[in-house]
């Protein structure tokens, strides 16, 4: 009998003994829920109740949700053109999309799939996909179609890009002319306003809006003047390279260099409009899109409106031998194939996005 009572005495005192114990432990007890601020104290003499209370206790450690806004994305006003893998690609005020003539389908690419700057301004197929121009940068859409930034400290408008020899040339409106090659990028040539790039003749041509045409050989850029009108080349709209001969585009027509001496096509040569706003290629024929009227086939001394864009205003263009595409200020792209024309002009689309994506 003495036995239990010792027995159960004991049971008693190490009982009281592991309370304390946890009494202790408790007391020193101070979690916290983070930035050092404590989050709860429990108590030692209330323990139970500490317990109980803390129970129904909850954290939310979700991020507050990101303040939208709605934004419209309107794809009318076309700034660039492309042709890639027999499709017309378009970027506008609203982002890119792509038509495919084969089943008459059209492909958006904004913000809400991928295009973190919806104001698309340059376009450049590439075998690594088509990089992509826009006021906050330079883009890459791979065959994935999965889109990333190529030079993230390049933040500003982009207004022109090629390409040769895996080196990328990129114009853009105020840091000048930047060249990448591989993950390295540097600047090239220190000028505003760049509105086109062409690569012929061992030379990078490079036109502006209001600061002259330059060449650049690799080692200086020089700026090029006429001597009998030394402001001829003041705003350069467009540039192209083909058959070893250097076209631009000016307000006063489109200006042809054949490496010895410039030769103007204006009202005296066909052009209804001189006003040159895009340049393009067609086998052996020279396109040239114009502000109010259309755009024109130029083959030698032979000058051919076509009939069809007349009191257009076309802002870019792209062209291969069987597909001629062009932009235009508020009616989409017109695409030209076999003689048959269609209009691609997809409706505006309001979207939500998140406030810090939008536009400064």
């Amino acid at each position: 009998m003495k036995a239990r009572m010792f027995y159960a005495a004991g049971l008693v005192v190490a009982a009281a003994f592991a309370i304390g114990i946890i009494t202790v432990s408790i007391e020193r007890s101070t979690p916290t829920a983070g930035f050092g601020e404590p989050s709860y104290i429990i108590d030692s003499t209330s323990y139970t109740e500490a317990v109980t209370s803390d129970t129904g206790q909850r954290f939310d450690l979700s991020n507050d949700p990101l303040p939208m806004d709605t934004v419209e994305l309107d794809f009318s006003a076309v700034s660039c053109v492309s042709i890639q893998d027999g499709k017309a690609i378009a970027g506008s005020e609203g982002g890119m999309y792509i038509y495919d003539p084969v089943d008459s389908s059209t492909q958006i690419i904004s913000v809400e799939n991928g295009l973190m700057d919806h104001h698309v301004t340059a376009l450049y197929p590439s075998e690594a996909g088509i990089y992509i121009g826009t006021e906050t940068g330079l883009f890459l859409r791979d065959e994935f179609g999965l889109i990333t930034p190529v030079i993230p400290e390049l933040q500003t408008t982009v207004t022109a890009i090629a390409e040769i020899g895996g080196e990328v040339y990129i114009g853009t409106e105020y840091e000048g002319v930047v060249k990448l090659s591989g993950d390295e990028f540097s600047r090239m040539i220190d000028v505003q306003s760049v509105t086109s790039l062409a690569l012929g003749g061992g030379m990078m041509w490079v036109g502006t809006d209001g600061c002259g045409l330059y060449s650049y050989d690799g080692i200086k850029a020089r700026k090029r003047f006429l001597d009998s009108d030394s402001t001829a080349f003041d705003i350069v709209s467009s540039l192209g390279y083909n058959h070893n001969h250097l076209y631009a585009g000016t307000p006063q027509g489109m200006w042809v260099f054949d490496g010895g001496r410039w030769e103007l096509y204006d009202g005296d040569d066909g052009l209804i409009e001189c006003d040159i706003t895009a340049i393009s290629f067609r086998g052996w024929k020279i396109l040239a899109g114009t502000r109010t009227w259309g755009y024109y086939e130029i083959f030698e001394d032979f000058v051919k409106p076509l009939s069809w864009s007349e009191g257009m205003t076309v802002t870019c263009m792209a062209s291969n031998d069987s597909m001629v595409v062009f932009g235009t200020p508020g009616d989409g792209i017109f695409i030209e194939i076999d003689g048959k024309v269609t209009n691609v002009n997809p409706e505006p689309e309001s979207v939500q996005i998140p406030v810090y994506a939008l536009d400064p």
